[in-house]
């Protein structure tokens, strides 16, 4: 199981999407065509957008968004290599990203990473 994270922003939010007292987040799993195989484009195509709607609620959930008004927070995660739990790997990766960068979760907790 390969999976590479990237976290950009927070960043200046588009102004098609009007002022916001919290932040916005965006995220955008891709699955490299060798990593799918057996399904077909279309296939592809669903699943990744399932992946970028399942993170987003899992990461929504842990950052403070209200901490970055007016701002956009955008997370990428590209599938390399699949092994059957890409979803609970690219949500891992994400937070370590989000919280290696600096954006406090929501609980002031301690976390461990094995």
């Amino acid at each position: 199981m390969r999976v590479r994270a990237c976290r950009y922003g927070p960043r200046q939010a588009e102004r098609k999407f009007g002022f916001s007292e919290t932040g916005r987040l965006q995220c955008d799993v891709r699955m490299t065509s060798f990593a799918s195989q057996g399904l077909s484009k279309q296939q592809q195509t669903i699943q990744e957008r399932y992946m970028s709607d399942a993170l987003q609620t899992a990461i929504s959930a842990s950052v403070q968004l209200d901490r970055i008004p007016k701002s956009c927070l955008d997370i990428f995660v590209m599938v390399i290599e699949s092994g059957g739990s890409d979803l609970a790997v690219a949500i891992t990766a994400a937070s370590v990203g989000v919280l290696l960068k600096g954006c406090r979760p929501r609980l002031e907790r301690a976390y461990a990473l094995s």
